[in-house]
């Protein structure tokens, strides 16, 4: 199966606590919303481009994108 299907993280972050934490740089926070959130953004990419590959691709890239932001917000 895809690297991109990650289990479900477990944790007892909540999404806003999470959004926080990983604002502030906290890596395991991070994780946390790449699992909570891979899969829904893959399908999206996926329904929109309908190659599985290329979605893949799309899905790191968001999330690299949004690690960026977080780093220069800092």
């Amino acid at each position: 199966m895809m690297k991109l299907m990650a289990k479900q993280a477990e944790s007892n972050l909540t999404e806003a606590e999470a959004i926080r934490q990983a604002k502030d740089g906290v890596a395991a926070a991070f994780e946390y919303l790449y699992k909570a959130h891979c899969r829904r953004v893959y399908s999206v990419c996926l329904r929109m481009i309908k190659n599985p590959a290329e979605a893949e691709d799309l899905t790191q890239q968001a999330f690299l994108h949004f690690d960026a932001r977080r780093n220069r917000a800092v």
